[in-house]
């Protein structure tokens, strides 16, 4: 199992009311939420939970302080603003679904040049002299030769049919 970013120690943050952590396991348990993203950077949790009868669904956001407890908990609830059963929930379903692996890889991400300037081929080789192809007729010289070096050597060359008379 991969280690947690939500860690199980967070639901002291309702030890005042246990009634809300029993309140929000229902709300997982019935699919109440969903919507969830987890910022690993700024450490934050946001996701919608939908209200047990009516038809509404409130945004929650949990911040988690650089030990991964909770820092903070708003929702757009009526009691969202001191403490909630919706945030309850969301803690809940980021203990089991939000890991470390959630997380995006830092190791995809271009690093910037180090450098102001770009230098061009030409600028740190040196210019080339331009190509030339050959002009004029090709003799049959320059091959005899070559297969005829080639021919000394005791393994097989792969280019060899190509010098053949």
């Amino acid at each position: 199992m991969a280690s947690k970013h939500v860690r199980f120690s967070n639901i002291d943050f309702f030890k005042e009311e246990e009634k809300l952590i029993s309140r929000g396991e229902n709300a997982v348990d019935s699919g109440h939420v969903n919507g969830v993203v987890f910022d690993g950077k700024l450490l934050i949790i946001r996701g919608n939970v939908h209200a047990s009868m009516k038809d509404r669904v409130y945004k929650v956001e949990i911040k988690l302080d650089s030990d991964h407890e909770v820092e903070e908990a708003t929702c757009t609830c009526p009691r969202g603003q001191l403490i909630c059963h919706h945030m309850a929930a969301l803690l809940i379903y980021a203990f089991f679904n939000v890991s470390v692996t959630d997380v995006a890889c830092s190791w995809g991400i271009k690093k910037q040049p180090t450098c102001d300037r770009v230098e061009t081929i030409d600028e740190k080789y040196g210019a080339q002299a331009p190509h030339q192809s050959i002009r004029g007729l090709i003799t049959r010289e320059p091959f005899d030769k070559a297969r005829d070096t080639f021919g000394s050597y005791e393994n097989v060359v792969a280019c060899r049919f190509l010098l053949r008379k």
